[in-house]
């Protein structure tokens, strides 16, 4: 399966790529940030969630639905989303979304 990078369709990468791309880029980059705060056990910034753990929590879902397996070199992140889903009020909106 092909996978568009661009808007215009004029660049485009495949499952493999977009999957290395993923766990070596981001997810690693990701993870220097967490480990760099709280030794990766806490939040992005400060002691408590902000906009930005919500807005990794929600871009790493959606990554995950194409590619379950991205996380499973990512520990520190797939923590990260396992503190972020139980968060009040995230918690209950992921019980009852459609």
């Amino acid at each position: 399966m092909q996978r568009t990078c661009s808007p215009s369709g004029s660049s485009r990468i495949n499952d493999k790529t977009f999957n290395l791309f993923f766990t070596v880029s981001i997810a690693r980059y990701l993870e220097a940030l967490l480990i760099k705060n709280n030794n990766g056990t806490g939040f992005f910034v400060g002691k408590d969630i902000t906009l930005a753990d919500i807005y990794a929590f929600h871009i790493i879902e959606i990554f995950k639905e194409t590619y379950p397996e991205v996380l499973q070199h990512c520990p520190t992140i797939a923590q990260l989303l396992d503190r972020v889903s139980k968060f009040p009020g995230i918690s209950e909106w992921l019980a009852v979304r459609p």
